[in-house]
């Protein structure tokens, strides 16, 4: 039997390379073409590492529940390494999304401890860009123009991507909105 590191993330895809977080805590870059290892580095403490993201301007993100990495896509160098303020939410109904250069987190807690959150980074430094409480996510956000849409548990919203701005809210005619919207 193989010991080594089973895949624990959907595999993400760019630059000729597929990116995939392991059981064991590791974030692997393999080459499209032939599969074979570019590199594997270790990122957290042993904790399931869901890669989300492959990001085009020369960083992958690692998210973890706790921790978010950038990694250099070429030799899997670390550029930088954050906490976000709540764990990240990670199932394959609320995952994490990117859009040009920002990541948004679903967090379980907000601010208060009881809403939900989203939390932007700026995926090249992984500087926190907004955070903002929101109702509980009910599907992975999407960005279209510079807008981030997502379903509440009872409604529809649309925040700016820059400032976490509210656009509009609303509640579906026809009853909750669930789900991952299609822009």
């Amino acid at each position: 039997a193989d010991d080594g590191p089973v895949p624990v993330s959907r595999p993400s895809v760019g630059d000729g390379r597929v990116y995939l977080g392991t059981d064991r805590g590791t974030a692997v870059s393999l080459r499209l073409a032939d599969g074979t290892t570019v590199w594997e580095r270790s990122v957290t403490d042993g904790e399931p590492t869901p890669l989300q993201i492959v990001d085009g301007h020369k960083t992958v993100c690692v998210v973890s529940r706790k921790t978010v990495v950038g990694l250099d896509p070429d030799d899997g160098a670390e550029l930088w390494r954050m906490s976000p303020p709540a764990p990240v939410e990670l199932t394959d109904r609320r995952a994490t999304t990117v859009a040009d250069r920002t990541a948004l987190l679903p967090l379980e807690s907000g601010s208060d401890g009881g809403t939900q959150s989203l939390l932007a980074l700026e995926v090249s430094t992984g500087e926190r860009l907004w955070w903002t409480d929101v109702p509980q996510v009910a599907g992975t956000p999407v960005v279209a123009e510079n807008v981030v849409y997502y379903s509440e548990s009872d409604a529809v919203a649309a925040r700016d991507i820059d400032d976490g701005r509210l656009r509009w809210r609303t509640t579906p005619e026809s009853g909750s909105a669930f789900g991952t919207p299609a822009v």
